[in-house]
């Protein structure tokens, strides 16, 4: 077959392109960065969940408990570290990984535990609240649109949710992949 041939031409370009396709979207469906999906985006903070350790919370399907990641662009970094009063210039605060806890029935959040890491995924801080604090959730809030993209989630993959509970740790597997 000649290199200039019609046939050789599109033999090339198709194998060109399955190998596009599955570097492009077949490795990186096995890519961890696919388990966390965006829930809001604004003024460099861009809010996600985590679909690998979404679930109901001791098999209570009015309770959901998930990791949810504050992630920080360079300048929204910046300003939350000037918010912060942080002393040291390297020390930002990339994001932040959440164990959360929705109760939908009582229109309640709380939060099992917070970690600080930089741009490295170096922990900067971690807190685990002695107890759960039970915060009301403000209508129309920021809080309130994650609470329903949240219950949306649930309600369209509640078999997850029920795996994900069963397969449920202390955390679920590592959060900052």
């Amino acid at each position: 077959m000649k290199k200039n041939s019609p046939l050789y031409i599109f033999l090339m370009f198709s194998i060109g392109v399955v190998f596009f396709t599955r570097t492009a979207y077949g490795f990186a469906a096995d890519s961890s960065e696919n388990r966390w999906q965006v829930l809001s985006s604004q003024d460099g903070v861009t809010i996600f969940f985590d679909t690998d350790t979404i679930r109901f919370a001791d098999g209570n399907e009015n309770q959901i408990r998930f990791w949810q990641k504050c992630a920080f662009n360079s300048s929204a970094a910046t300003k939350f570290a000037a918010l912060l009063n942080f002393s040291d210039e390297n020390l930002q605060v990339s994001y932040f990984l959440e164990d959360r806890i929705f109760d939908i029935k009582n229109h309640t959040k709380a939060i099992y535990e917070l970690d600080a890491y930089d741009a490295n995924n170096i922990l900067i801080e971690t807190n685990r609240p002695a107890t759960k604090i039970w915060e009301t959730i403000t209508p129309d809030s920021d809080s309130d649109k994650i609470c329903l993209a949240i219950m949306t989630y649930a309600n369209s993959h509640k078999q997850q949710l029920l795996e994900n509970e069963n397969m449920s740790g202390s955390k679920g597997g590592s959060q900052n992949e």
